[in-house]
């Protein structure tokens, strides 16, 4: 902090300003008083961003970012849709201690693979979420009758 004298005016400039200088300030002179409230806002950004994630299908992918402003509200976007809370259990928005906001998948499917967004304002974050699919058993088609006589049935396989 730092008092200036500037002629009969008198400026008491901040520099850096810390969250812990907010508060009320008051001058007094020998005919004269004034007072005046500091709010000190936090410059917003992402301490921490979105990270890719690849996860099997039929598990929960979990997203996970930090914002610099504890208190700050995020929007979340999965492929380009707005995430609603509470409409479903696909979905589950949690806002933890410290800035921290996360975004749970549940249930995985190869069809919610894309872009994941979380916004806050103007500023954003994105990552990509990949479904690894489960491989599928083959489809085989067995003909009726067709048991050998060591008791193994014969089929064809149908390719997809």
């Amino acid at each position: 902090m730092t008092l200036l004298t500037f002629f009969l005016s008198r400026i008491l400039r901040i520099k850096n300003c810390p969250l812990n200088a907010a508060g009320k300030y008051k001058c007094t002179t020998h005919d004269d008083e004034t007072e005046c409230e500091l709010i000190v806002y936090v410059k917003n950004r992402f301490l921490r961003a979105l990270e890719d994630l690849t996860v099997d299908e039929g598990k929960a992918a979990l997203f996970e970012c930090q914002m610099a402003d504890k208190e700050a509200k995020v929007v979340w976007y999965v492929k380009g849709d707005r995430v609603l809370e509470g409409v479903d259990d696909k979905f589950e928005v949690k806002v933890l201690a410290n800035g921290v906001h996360q975004l749970v998948i549940n249930d995985c499917r190869e069809l919610d693979a894309g872009d994941v967004r979380c916004q806050c304002g103007d500023l954003k974050t994105e990552a990509a979420l990949k479904v690894k699919v489960k491989e599928k058993p083959p489809k085989v088609e067995v003909d009726k009758d067709q048991e050998d006589a060591d008791g193994k049935l014969r089929g064809k396989y149908k390719g997809e």
